[in-house]
Parts: structure tokens; C-alpha cells; sequence
């Protein structure tokens, strides 16, 4: 009888728990690179280690690989909203055809992916923005959807991002995380609400109450002809950024 007793005022009382606070985290990546096709036997070709590329660049394509650890987000926690942000220092040609971010399938190394070995992606989700950055300005995509899933149990090898439909010279030249200045970086910005604190602290002695209860129920490259320029040596905090506009998602199938 007793237990009947606490386990009915407990649930009783959750009716009345102020659902959490959203809250918010900052990411940088866990891995980041660049391939090409025109050097398909080399990591991030040309440009050196603190940069990534994406687009087309005369006859060659540029592709980035990017990733991010999870596990500072709470167990049990809602995703809200994912963006992931990356420091556009140069682009090259005008804008031609749609970026497009693919989910990655396997594992993958940023000191030895190449066009050669690089993951398999899969098409599912895919991400398409018609709007390109411009050179001096942040790029911002919306990851929701792959960081929810990511999150819920699916497995996390980060993104694929690649251009489709360039009729010219249309790519852009990102900071990577190796750049020497903290605030140019590719980073995650995500928005999640946690469990609320009834749910962490007491869910587990419901189910206990319940159970207990006997009566109760269970419960060659051409990539690029110059460096894009360096970051300005006296930069220490985190600049405006600027959000691209008319992004637009869609599914390739």
C-alpha cells in the first residue's frame, strides 16, 4: 500500500514540473579535411592544413569532410536546432550550380582521406543551397535533421560537402580548424533542450515503485592558382557572422 502511495503522489507531482530550458553549445570539429579530384592521392592539396575548399574550380572539384563530437550534449536531451557555421575567406568564380551536404556512411581519417579512399555518403537527407557565401563572410547550414539523428542513435561520421550543377569556376575557400585563429573555425552551434530534472532524478525510482508492487503493472591541380589570404594576425574574438540567405533543402533520391 505504501508504495502505491509514493508512486502515485510522484507521478502526481510531475504534472507540475516546469518543462527544462533550452540551451545552447558551440562545436568545433573533431575532424575536418579537403580532397580533390584533380590530386586524388592527396590530403587537403595546395592550400595546406588550415584551409577546406567546396565547389568547382575549372575542370576540378573540391569536396570537404567535417565532423563533430557529441557527447557534451546530455543524455536524453530534445535537439532543437543545429547550424553549422564555416569562415568563407575566398571565393572563386561566381556563383554556378547548388552546394549539397551528404550524411557520411563510414569512418574516415583527417590525416589520410583522399579522392581515392574517401567514405561512402548516402543521397538520403541531403542538404541543397542555391545561395553561395561570398569571400570575408560566414556560410550557415541548417544540420538539424542530421545531428537529431545522429544524436537519437544514428551512426555519426560527420558531413560530406560537395557542389552539384557548376557550369564554371564557383568555389569557396574556408578556414579550418586548424587555423591559427580561434574564432575563424568551422564550428556547430546547437540549440537542445535537456531531459528536466524529475526525469533524470526520479523516472528510475518510478519504474522501482512500480515494480516492486506486487499488484502494480510494468511499466594535377588546378585547384587553386593562389592562397586565399591569411587570417588578420590581430583578430582574437569571434567576428560578425553572416548568415547566407535563401537556403533551400530538398531530398535527392
Amino acid at each position: 500500500m505504501l508504495n502505491k502511495v509514493l508512486f502515485l503522489t510522484l507521478l502526481l507531482s510531475c504534472i507540475f514540473v516546469l518543462p527544462a530550458a533550452a540551451d545552447q553549445v558551440t562545436l568545433e570539429p573533431d575532424q575536418d579535411a579537403f580532397v580533390c579530384d584533380c590530386v586524388p592521392g592527396v590530403t587537403n592539396p595546395m592550400l595546406g592544413n588550415e584551409y577546406l575548399a567546396q565547389g568547382r574550380y575549372s575542370a576540378c572539384y573540391n569536396r570537404t569532410f567535417i565532423m563533430w563530437d557529441l557527447s557534451s550534449i546530455p543524455a536524453g536531451s530534445t535537439i532543437d536546432d543545429a547550424e553549422f557555421r564555416i569562415y568563407c575567406c575566398q571565393f572563386y568564380g561566381a556563383p554556378s550550380g547548388q552546394m549539397v551536404y551528404y550524411r557520411v556512411l563510414e569512418a574516415w581519417s583527417e590525416t589520410t582521406v583522399t579522392y581515392l579512399n574517401m567514405p561512402a555518403f548516402t543521397t538520403d537527407g541531403a542538404v541543397f543551397l542555391s545561395s553561395w557565401p561570398t569571400g570575408g563572410s560566414w556560410h550557415t547550414i541548417d544540420v538539424t535533421d542530421f545531428v537529431a539523428g545522429w544524436f537519437t542513435g544514428t551512426d555519426n561520421y560527420g558531413l560530406y560537402c560537395h557542389s552539384t550543377g557548376s557550369t564554371s569556376t564557383s568555389d569557396c575557400a574556408y578556414y579550418s580548424s586548424r587555423v591559427s585563429s580561434p574564432g575563424y573555425r568551422p564550428r556547430l552551434v546547437v540549440t537542445y533542450t535537456p531531459p528536466s530534472a524529475f526525469e533524470q532524478s526520479t523516472w528510475g525510482g518510478l519504474k522501482t515503485l512500480g515494480n516492486n508492487d506486487s499488484e502494480s503493472d510494468e511499466c594535377t591541380c588546378e585547384c587553386f592558382m593562389e592562397l586565399p589570404p591569411p587570417c588578420p594576425a590581430t583578430e582574437e574574438t569571434e567576428i560578425t557572422e553572416t548568415d547566407t540567405e535563401d537556403d533551400a533543402k530538398s531530398i535527392s533520391k
